[in-house]
């Protein structure tokens, strides 16, 4: 059985998302906070219990590198992921989609993927910038 591990931390206003200790996601803006409920209290057993060993668990792959994610805004938009820099492990796959603000529309995406497809995936098997292009939208 492999136990699944998530930690969720905060670190200079950027959250970071750990599955297994692999970055999976991070935000460079936290949105609206969760409620956390206290929990229950639990009383006492009444006859101890007994504690059996814990079950083997093969270790997971631990990949060697990490790279950077870098995404630029260029008008009125934002994107998810927050813009910002953010570190991935190698391998992970990240589906970036550029949001504009009302009266501005998606245009482009520059760097290291072009193209005006929206949103993109990318995978990490490098460092990578990313800039994306809002134009505002021109009524006739």
């Amino acid at each position: 059985m492999i136990k699944k591990s998530i930690k969720v931390i905060m670190i200079l206003g950027v959250i970071l998302i750990f599955l297994n200790g692999i970055i999976i996601g991070c935000e460079s803006e936290p949105s609206e906070p969760e409620e956390v409920s206290k929990p229950e209290e639990v009383s006492e057993p009444s006859e101890p219990e007994e504690v059996s060993e814990p079950e083997e668990v093969s270790e997971p792959e631990v990949l060697e590198n990490e790279y950077s994610l870098n995404l630029i805004i260029n008008g009125q938009g934002v994107t998810d992921p927050a813009s910002g820099t953010c570190d991935y492990q190698e391998g992970i796959v990240v589906t970036i989609t550029a949001i504009p603000d009302s009266g501005w529309k998606f245009s482009q995406w520059n760097g290291d993927v072009t193209g005006s497809d929206n949103p993109i995936i990318i995978t990490m098997d490098s460092d990578k910038e990313l800039s994306v292009i809002f134009e505002p939208y021109l009524k006739f």
